[in-house]
């Protein structure tokens, strides 16, 4: 089970708001946050974010893939992306990830694009609502 969570609401972790207490509930009960490349270094300019993630790096909950595939895959769809975040469709290419948690539209676009995403379709998580979507998350194992 594997959610990929976007710059614009990571900061939302730290301090679980109603929206984001789900998503602890979940990784608490073992789900897996994965992040790689461009989308690793985004996430580390926050210190908070940056410290949150290597407390989920010590639990074993969070998943690092490696640039090199994630740039490879990136290139081959950016020009289909409308979204300025192809690198996180590339990620989600890569680790099998399919779950998002992200405001951003034009990215919600991109992850339910079937030409970009497909078996199975990305889906996205923006409010506890969607805490049903975290039961379902798939992702390849290592």
């Amino acid at each position: 089970m594997c959610l990929i969570v976007d710059v614009n609401v990571a900061h939302t972790l730290i301090s679980p708001d109603n929206d984001s207490m789900p998503i602890m509930n979940w990784i608490n009960m073992g789900g897996m946050v994965v992040s790689g490349g461009k989308l690793h270094k985004e996430l580390a300019k926050d210190r908070n974010v940056r410290r949150f993630l290597r407390i989920l790096s010590q639990k074993g909950t969070l998943r690092i893939e490696g640039p090199q595939n994630i740039r490879r895959e990136t290139i081959e769809i950016r020009d289909e992306c409308i979204s300025d975040d192809p690198h996180i469709i590339g990620l989600a290419r890569v680790s099998g990830a399919r779950l998002l948690f992200s405001r951003d539209k034009k990215l919600h676009s991109d992850f339910g694009n079937k030409r970009l995403l497909s078996r199975p379709r990305g889906k996205i998580y923006q409010n506890h609502t969607h805490q049903h979507l975290l039961r379902n998350s798939v992702c390849r194992s290592k």
